[in-house]
């Protein structure tokens, strides 16, 4: 089985875990992904993402009642938050945020998972949970001084809100970014991110990238040693799961099985070149080396 493949079992797993509400078997399902050193970027959006959306589809098609799609999802968030407790931030950034659904808007798993990766990347989050009238996130953000607000959108009219917010913040010479995510974006809210101080993401890492970005921390230097050990630990274990030799892996991909150990151990920086190589010869995309 590829390491993709295993993934995507981990997912299918979980969401029958939640339909059926079994809180002790979702955990423990998450519990064995962490254990096969799965990154905490891959279970948000390759596991726990998609389980939501297959609920909130069975839902729609009218499979499951309401109760049982809350009670689903708040094994979700239960679950983020002992992940988000375990995890060890990175160094403060100093920079703030805010994330929030407005009016009418319910669903908040895929803003709670941003606001966790932030969280994890070493930034100062406000989450505000229930839906707020524009006008007071308005004030809010004012008085917060946030660098950057995050909007959920899964209703239609994201233009609209999305406008008449950054109006309201340009007139009273705020420079908050503002960061929209959501299943309600498509092509038609493309022209926004042209204004330049606002940006789109499909999903929580997506929208981790685009905050860096809008804020001008894309090249913020992190610990290279641990970024090195992590992927090293990652190329070793998708390899131990393909039952294949350092050696193997090393004709596979045409490098010398020395720089493959040392790479392993995270003891040898990697060319795009060599990280391409490895992927291809693992069957994995680059994606599921470079975990968050």
């Amino acid at each position: 089985m590829t390491f993709d493949r295993q993934i995507s079992k981990f997912s299918d797993k979980y969401f029958d875990s939640i339909v059926k509400g079994d809180q002790q078997l979702a955990h423990s399902i998450i519990g064995q992904a962490i254990d096969d050193h799965i990154g905490i970027s891959q279970i948000y959006t390759e596991i726990l993402t998609p389980a939501q959306i297959k609920l909130g589809d069975i839902w729609h098609a009218g499979d499951i009642n309401i109760a049982q799609e809350h009670f689903a999802t708040s094994i979700t968030i239960e679950i983020m938050e002992r992940l988000r407790n375990e995890t060890k931030p990175r160094n403060n950034l100093g920079v703030n945020a805010v994330l929030a659904v407005l009016d009418d808007e319910r669903h908040i798993v895929g803003m709670r998972m941003l606001a966790d990766l932030l969280i994890m990347d070493g930034w100062t989050v406000d989450v505000l949970t229930d839906p707020t009238p524009i006008s007071d996130l308005i004030e809010f953000t004012k008085t917060r001084q946030i660098d950057l607000l995050g909007l959920s959108f899964t209703l239609d009219g994201t233009q609209t809100k999305a406008r008449i917010i950054a109006d309201a913040l340009l007139e009273q010479g705020i420079s908050t970014k503002i960061l929209l995510g959501g299943r309600a974006l498509g092509n038609q809210d493309s022209d926004l991110a042209e204004l330049g101080f606002i940006g789109i993401a499909k999903d929580a890492v997506e929208g981790l990238k685009e905050a860096r970005v809008l804020l001008g921390l894309q090249n913020e230097k992190t610990d290279l040693g641990n970024r090195l050990v992590e992927i090293g630990m990652q190329i070793k274990t998708i390899r131990t799961q393909l039952k294949i030799t350092q050696q193997e892996l090393a004709n596979r991909s045409e490098l010398d099985r020395t720089y493959i150990s040392m790479v392993e151990n995270g003891k040898q920086n990697l060319t795009f070149g060599a990280m391409v190589k490895i992927a291809d010869a693992l069957e994995v995309s680059l994606t599921t080396l470079v975990r968050y």
